[in-house]
């Protein structure tokens, strides 16, 4: 399950980062956007850094990737395929992913000689139940003109993943 999040995470972030390049015209299918600025807070304060997507409820709006990423006050500006500002009319579960990667030097041994190697650790710094859309309780209704709300995704954490990289 870890794995698939972390799988899904990932290639959502790419769909995401690959989408803003190349052609910048607007697609002849996109519907209108509205403006939507989310903030995310954890305890009560902004949260920075933290990846934020949504994903449609409504079947006609699934082909559109929604995401952002938070400032240093907790705010996204949220964009449609990484390049048009606002977001389509209807309803999302809004998934919100912040982790924290560690290196670590460690000695691997091939029989004869000693080598250094790195080791990176992931930690989770949101409740998992934010990080997957089947568990986020957080959803959000779109509607005509400006969107503005607050998200709370509750008390700091830094839980270790099972997810290693060497």
């Amino acid at each position: 399950m870890l794995y698939k999040l972390i799988l899904s995470n990932f290639v959502f972030c790419s769909i995401f980062v690959f989408s803003g390049c190349g052609d910048s015209s607007r697609p002849q299918d996109l519907p209108d956007l509205q403006p939507c600025i989310l903030t995310i807070t954890q305890d009560n304060h902004g949260l920075a850094d933290a990846f934020v997507m949504l994903h449609s409820v409504d079947s006609g709006n699934t082909k559109w990737v929604i995401a952002g990423n938070t400032d240093a006050k907790g705010n996204v500006v949220l964009k449609t395929h990484g390049k048009f500002s606002g977001v389509p009319v209807g309803e999302y579960k809004i998934v919100v992913t912040k982790t924290e990667q560690v290196q670590n030097e460690q000695q691997t041994s091939n029989g004869k000689n000693k080598t250094p190697s790195q080791k990176i650790e992931i930690y989770y710094l949101i409740n998992k139940i934010y990080t997957d859309v089947s568990t986020t309780p957080l959803t959000i209704n779109i509607k005509n003109g400006k969107n503005v709300q607050t998200f709370d995704v509750g008390k700091p954490i830094r839980e270790k993943s099972n997810i290693i990289v060497l």
